[in-house]
């Protein structure tokens, strides 16, 4: 059974080459333009990875980690942060931090861990 990885990324052509990417490294990937519409998936189906922009419309990245977090089995899930450099992100609310433009060889490996 492939990963699930939940993905919120604004911009749709960064959503697309993500999903583009992570798909074709076997993840299942479920993506999302806001914080909102991930956690109520995250409510049906717990994702074992969340990827998501520090800067989002609505929840911020580090609230969005927080709340997903409550929502999985012993509060266990792998956050990566994608940052613009100057973006006020807690580091702690997330496990791997990467900056923009985002290496995506280099996120499938992260999620692979």
């Amino acid at each position: 059974m492939a990963k699930r990885i939940t993905l919120v990324e604004a911009p749709q052509a960064s959503r697309d080459a993500s999903c583009t990417a992570l798909r074709a490294a076997g993840f299942d990937v479920d993506a999302h333009e806001a914080g909102e519409s991930a956690l109520e998936a995250m409510r049906a189906v717990p994702p074992a990875a969340l990827v998501t922009d520090c800067v989002l419309s609505g929840i911020a990245g580090a609230e969005l980690a927080a709340r997903a977090r409550a929502l999985c089995p012993g509060g266990r899930l792998f956050v990566v942060a994608l940052a613009e450099r100057g973006d006020a992100a807690p580091p702690s609310a997330f496990d791997e931090v990467l900056l923009k433009p985002v290496d995506l060889a280099q996120l499938i490996a992260l999620l692979r861990r």
